[in-house]
């Protein structure tokens, strides 16, 4: 398979960029893959996908915690962030008690 296009992010810094096409091209060769999968290349669609979710992740960080750089994050930021954003669990105002008849 060809090589991922690695153009610069224009609307994040050099720094998140540079370290987001390092990520791909590690993922490409197989580096950062999980050990529950198989190495190997993966498909442009999902390198697409996680080139999206990265540009996601570095306009959020910036704007909820004001970061520059994406790995200055900490574990407890990363746990409030995932947590807010997870889908909601239903509340006790949502859940609606059905009577069934016999």
């Amino acid at each position: 398979m060809e090589k991922f296009c690695r153009k610069r992010n224009p609307s994040m810094t050099k720094y998140n960029s540079d370290i987001t096409l390092k990520y791909l091209d590690n993922m490409e060769n197989g580096i950062n893959i999980s050990t529950k999968n198989v190495k190997g290349s993966r498909s442009h669609i999902r390198f697409n996908t996680i080139r999206e979710k990265m540009k996601f992740f570095n306009s959020k960080f910036k704007e909820k915690y004001k970061l520059d750089k994406i790995t200055d994050i900490t574990e407890d930021q990363l746990c409030v962030f995932f947590s807010e954003t997870s889908p909601e669990t239903p509340t006790k105002s949502k859940v609606v008690s059905y009577k069934f008849k016999h």
